[in-house]
């Protein structure tokens, strides 16, 4: 990515980031920038790291036996009417269609889809479980929208899990709860569980003393509220209803299969991601999530060739690269840049050499020339990204 060729990138940290909230840094324009109050846009470098923690969720859902599948974002008001009831405060938050499209509504609780699809589609008790995952937006009427935390349109991670009975319910809510954990291991990022909550099998949280709401977690304090963020949930959907669904046992009769659903906001992880991995110099995210890997900094417009071909070098060679050519910016500003966005290294192009330093500060290498770089780098074109400790020139 060209960072000259980006919006919202006029300030890079922000003036006194160190001393703003987390949800202000990222909606300033390098991660989102709200144009309506709740209505996102992802700009390039939060939509690298999004697109990098959705990806985690999907592998450890085919990890756990979970197929993904995309659902329609309109959904008919009439399919809300079999399943499981609906308050009338909740119903209100529905953005309803007009017109020609009068009787649909924008997606907002998709369990009546898959029951829908169940009807049609289940035939045997061979077919089950059925285990799926989807990526959707969701869509909320709310006055009360604040920044990335709670939106207007937001971003979901969800699932069902069709089951036989009972026995298949459990297994059902255990396989989304080993999900979730594997993925919030593997992004690195502490929780909290909260079991048995209500209707809720289970609910998990990210803890903060900073930004979130004030919520009561008996697990932690039984006397005063806690200050924390709900990211995902899995129930057993409508146990106590008869939905439209069934399917032939093995002695060939009808039997009704039963519903486990599951959300997890990927805003919110965003956010909490982010949170969770700033440090004073910015975001210092693992390898897995950051957006680059390296960030090439021409010292100034005369290294421009020099930079273009090193650029093009390391995005041919698998790195996740970025080209900070925005030059009216001096080069410690645009390093003070790499750093704020998580880059694991800064590669510094100076007329006589090629330099490269980690965000930690420790140099990596030194090459006189191109060549040299280039030659170097292809002998470790099979290491890690993050493990570019080439030999250099000094």
């Amino acid at each position: 990515m060209r960072l000259s060729k980006q919006f919202l990138l006029a300030s890079l940290p922000p003036k006194n980031h160190k001393n703003l909230r987390t949800s202000e840094l990222l909606t300033n324009g390098l991660v989102a920038h709200f144009s309506a109050v709740g209505i996102p846009f992802y700009m390039p470098v939060g939509k690298a790291i999004l697109d990098n923690i959705e990806a985690i969720l999907h592998d450890e859902a085919d990890n756990h036996g979970f197929s993904a599948i995309d659902i329609p974002a309109i959904m008919g008001n009439d399919l809300l009417e079999d399943g499981q009831e609906i308050g009338e405060l909740f119903r209100s938050k529905f953005m309803a269609l007009t017109d020609r499209m009068e009787g649909y509504h924008l997606l907002s609780t998709p369990e009546m889809l898959f029951v829908k699809l169940t009807g049609t589609a289940l035939i045997s008790h061979r077919q089950l479980p059925i285990r799926q995952v989807y990526m959707s937006d969701f869509f909320r009427q709310i006055h009360d929208a604040r920044s990335i935390l709670k939106g207007k349109q937001f971003r979901v991670f969800g699932g069902i899990s069709l089951e036989r009975d009972g026995a298949g319910v459990t297994e059902g809510l255990a396989a989304f709860r080993a999900m979730t954990e594997a993925s919030f291991s593997r992004i690195g990022l502490p929780f909290h569980v909260e079991r048995n909550r209500g209707a809720l099998d289970c609910e998990y949280f990210y803890l903060t003393d900073k930004e979130g709401d004030n919520l009561v977690l008996p697990d932690i304090c039984t006397q005063e509220r806690v200050k924390a963020l709900s990211l995902a949930m899995a129930y057993h959907y409508a146990q106590d209803k008869k939905l439209p669904m069934r399917y032939r046992t093995e002695q060939n009769k009808n039997a009704r299969p039963q519903l486990v659903t599951y959300g997890l906001g990927t805003q919110r992880l965003l956010y909490c991601v982010m949170d969770h991995y700033h440090d004073e110099k910015g975001f210092n995210l693992p390898l897995e999530l950051r957006p680059f890997d390296l960030s090439v900094i021409p010292r100034s417009e005369r290294e421009k060739d020099a930079a273009e071909k090193i650029y093009s070098i390391l995005k041919k060679a698998g790195y996740k690269v970025c080209l900070d050519d925005r030059y009216k910016f001096n080069g410690v500003d645009r390093e003070i840049a790499a750093d704020y966005m998580g880059c694991g290294n800064k590669v510094l192009v100076s007329p006589d050499s090629i330099s490269i330093s980690a965000r930690s500060g420790e140099h990596v290498a030194t090459f006189l020339d191109l060549q040299s770089f280039e030659t170097n780098l292809a002998k470790n074109v099979n290491r890690a990204p993050s493990d570019i400790r080439l030999s250099p020139d000094r």
